[in-house]
């Protein structure tokens, strides 16, 4: 069995930038109002490690966090 990779994203400190979505949209959507970042995809496996870790240090607030 392949090891996920946890994503949370702190939505007391997200500023809904949308960095995350643009670089990584399969994982990360904008609400209906398409303000506020959420993350779709809690658990990845490492065919998207990368573009999530991208996602996580491109977000201006330091708002994603993974595991």
């Amino acid at each position: 069995m392949e090891a996920l990779m946890r994503v949370r994203l702190q939505k007391d400190h997200c500023q809904g930038h949308g960095l995350c979505v643009a670089v990584s949209p399969d994982v990360f959507k904008l609400d209906s109002d398409d303000t506020v970042p959420s993350v779709a995809i809690e658990d990845v496996g490492p065919d998207r490690e990368a573009e999530v870790l991208l996602a996580r240090d491109s977000c201006p607030v330091g708002a994603i966090h993974t595991a």
